[in-house]
């Protein structure tokens, strides 16, 4: 989160911004491996929390994956156990920690299963994403984005006979093996870009600089 209105990165055609600064990451060679997550719940716009999607080098392994919460409430660890378990926590600490042991980092396991039963996490998560699948819960939330000047967004949509899981990570605690081209409720729409506010803050501008004058004349 570069902590920019949409609006003024729009705007920003210096490269002036925090986006601007940190949406190119394609010379930062020392990334070979990365896993982004993007929670789908929207914030006001007037909080600057709209994500960025980066530009990444072309040697990484990128992961892009939406998820479940909305910004940090979706990374809060004492939501992992006790009666109340927080899924979309639960869910980004399995997809974190499953993308660790892919990659080679040595866990204390032992320390782990004695705060967090994985294998119980892992069916509550299960379960509880097959309940929200079926849920009808569309929205859209507005991102900064390295392939579009104005913008993309983060999207959920509206339950399809189709489609059956929320994300790679439902899909991935289904055991279930990925299909190609596969439709998804949670997913990032390079395309869908959101209303170009920059553009309409330069019209509104140069709309006043012409009538300003008119209204003196005479």
């Amino acid at each position: 989160v570069p902590g920019d209105l949409l609006t003024v990165a729009q705007l920003d055609l210096l490269g002036l911004t925090n986006t601007f600064a940190s949406k190119d990451l394609s010379n930062c060679l020392c990334l070979s491996r990365v896993l982004a997550l993007y929670p789908y719940e929207p914030l006001p716009a007037i909080l600057c929390h709209a994500p960025v999607l980066c530009r990444y080098p072309s040697h990484c392994m990128v992961e892009e994956e939406v998820t479940l919460g909305c910004h940090q409430g979706a990374l809060m660890t004492f939501g992992l156990q006790g009666p109340h378990v927080d899924l979309p926590s639960s869910l980004c600490f399995l997809r974190i920690r499953r993308w660790l042991i892919e990659c080679g980092t040595p866990l204390d396991h032992r320390h782990l299963d004695c705060t967090v039963s994985v294998r119980n996490l892992e069916e509550q998560c299960l379960q509880r994403c097959n309940a929200e699948a079926k849920k009808v819960r569309p929205s859209s939330r507005c991102s900064h984005s390295a392939f579009s000047y104005w913008g993309a967004s983060i999207v959920r949509h509206r339950p399809d006979r189709g489609v059956q899981y929320l994300n790679e990570q439902h899909r991935l605690l289904a055991g279930v093996a990925q299909v190609e081209d596969e439709k998804l409720l949670l997913e990032i729409r390079s395309d869908r870009t959101p209303f170009p506010s920059g553009l309409l803050c330069c019209l509104t501008f140069i709309a006043v600089l012409l009538v300003f004058p008119l209204l003196f004349q005479g």
